[in-house]
């Protein structure tokens, strides 16, 4: 009975920690392959120009008639603000001119018109909690310079090219160029997005692309302001995800150690028990090779029932964690299905690993000879060195059964270990999450259009309520490149991967970062 139940507790040990391996590897090969589809379904530019005097149906025509080029459109962002309650948002509005006929950076109507009418607006599905508006519900929108206006929502639409809508905290809109115009905006469509032919092997041979198209285009009288390069083919957050996956991933390899190693405890205490039954079978002409593989075989029929138990378990937690996961970052699972070769490695692990870990205290007790079999007496005074027979019994078990101690204590370890470290992870997000605040020391950052911030912080200062205000100055950048076009390495958005310089004033009150190197 004892037996059997160290046996059922060892199974459900490996199964507990391998289902846990099967969720998050079973996750991470779903959410990977999804990520990669919903993104380069949207046909991703490789390169997007800003081109001042605007791009025109004629030059992208001309654009996608060069032999390098494998498609181009024109599209145009605007960044506006909208009125969510008492408060204003920014918000990112992307403006094609035929939403039937989109290129490049698709996106698909879930819900309402398509494609808008004029003056009316789509919703991208994950700004809806933010706009804290829905289909036929109206925004009141802000553009640059322009006064608040009103404009209904037609319709919802999907862009899993975007990092979702709550995270930057910002709502997401696309509009026609008839309707920025009827907005007050300029209808120019400044960016020419491309992708070009052969598919560049990495992000130089992009930038190598774009600056050659570029100076094809100030050639021909376009002039270039900007070309911006997101890294090819991978979501905005996708290596955010990846990082956390590899973070999970690692806990549930420990959890498989872990387990393994109670089980290599359970069975060196099985073998203590068992010992002179071991000497009697060596008396009887067993080798010490037969009586490893009787072992190794009880080992791996543990295995094989952890497996048998936790491959369904993990593909299920594999499904749940890729739902979650995918409805976070805004895309959707194409296919939900778990690939062959992470139940491959979820069976691999789970019979290798306890095998392996098992194997040192079965070696042991295999090789033992028969007179030491036959002559054990457990924890006997009588049986130890004079100097560890006069310690107390606890020190006497311990260093009686060297090898099933260390098995004991490396238990204990690696648990404390997979603790501490869960416990330090999570201290050193939350000691990150403070280090804002501890150099931030301010609590509204306002940007101004054409406004003079000297004058604006004279005015500033008499609000009630302000107790101090500082200008400072700010500019989007690009890293000085001789005799070379602009290149910054950015999402259409213009915000990940962007690059900007802050000029805070020599002795500014606001900020205080830690000062690694040089002087402030």
């Amino acid at each position: 009975g004892n037996e059997r139940g160290r046996l059922a507790a060892m199974i459900v040990a490996v199964a507990v920690s391998l289902a846990a391996l099967g969720t998050i590897l079973g996750g991470w090969a779903v959410l990977t392959r999804e990520i990669a589809v919903n993104y380069l379904g949207t046909a991703p530019a490789e390169a997007s120009l800003e081109l001042p005097g605007g791009a025109d149906p004629a030059l992208v025509q001309r654009v996608r008639e060069l032999a390098a080029v494998a498609e181009a459109d024109a599209r145009e962002v605007v960044l506006a603000r909208v009125r969510v309650a008492d408060d204003w948002r920014p918000l990112l509005l992307f403006v094609a001119d035929d939403f039937t006929d989109l290129r490049l950076n698709t996106f698909r109507p879930i819900a309402g018109a398509w494609p808008p009418p004029t003056g009316t607006l789509l919703l991208e599905r994950s700004a809806v909690s933010m706009a804290e508006a829905d289909m036929g519900d109206s925004l009141l929108l802000q553009l640059p310079r322009g006064e608040p206006q009103s404009v209904p929502v037609r319709g919802l639409v999907h862009d899993p090219g975007l990092a979702p809508a709550w995270q930057e905290r910002s709502v997401y809109a696309y509009a026609t160029r008839a309707t920025l115009a009827a907005l007050g905006g300029d209808p120019t469509l400044h960016e020419l997005r491309v992708v070009f032919r052969p598919a560049p092997a990495d992000i130089a041979a992009v930038e190598r692309a774009a600056e050659s198209l570029g100076r094809w285009l100030i050639a021909e009288g376009h002039p270039v302001h900007e070309i911006r390069v997101p890294p090819p083919r991978q979501h905005p957050h996708q290596r955010q995800m990846v990082t956390i996956l590899i973070l999970m991933l690692s806990f549930a390899a420990l959890a498989l150690v872990l387990s393994s190693v109670l089980v290599a405890n359970s069975l060196a205490a099985m073998l203590a028990r068992q010992i002179r039954e071991i000497g009697v079978m060596k008396t009887l002409g067993a080798r010490s090779a037969q009586l490893a593989a009787m072992y190794l075989a009880l080992v791996g029929a543990i295995g094989l029932a952890s497996v048998a138990v936790a491959l369904p378990l993990g593909a299920l937690g594999a499904r749940a964690m890729s739902t979650a996961i995918a409805a976070m970052l805004n895309f959707d699972r194409t296919d939900p299905g778990v690939p062959a070769w992470v139940f491959a490695a979820q069976a691999l692990a789970g019979l290798a690993v306890p095998l392996a870990i098992a194997a040192i205290p079965i070696a042991r007790a295999a090789r033992i000879s028969v007179r030491a079999a036959l002559d054990s007496h457990g924890v006997a005074p009588a049986s130890l060195r004079p100097w560890v027979a006069r310690l107390p019994a606890a020190a006497r078990c311990l260093l009686r059964r060297r090898a099933r101690s260390a098995l004991t204590i490396g238990l204990l370890a690696t648990a404390g270990a997979m603790f501490m470290m869960s416990l330090a992870v999570a201290r050193a997000w939350e000691r990150n999450l403070d280090k804002i605040h501890e150099s931030r020391h301010y609590d509204v950052e306002v940007r101004f259009g054409a406004a003079e911030p000297t004058t604006s912080v004279a005015w500033t200062r008499e609000v009630a309520g302000v107790r101090e205000v500082e200008a400072w100055g700010y500019s989007p950048a690009a890293i000085a490149r001789p005799d070379q076009l602009d290149v910054v390495r950015t999402y259409p958005d213009r915000r990940h991967g962007s690059f900007a310089v802050l000029a805070p004033p020599a002795d500014t009150t606001m900020i205080d970062f830690p000062l690694l190197a040089g002087r402030w």
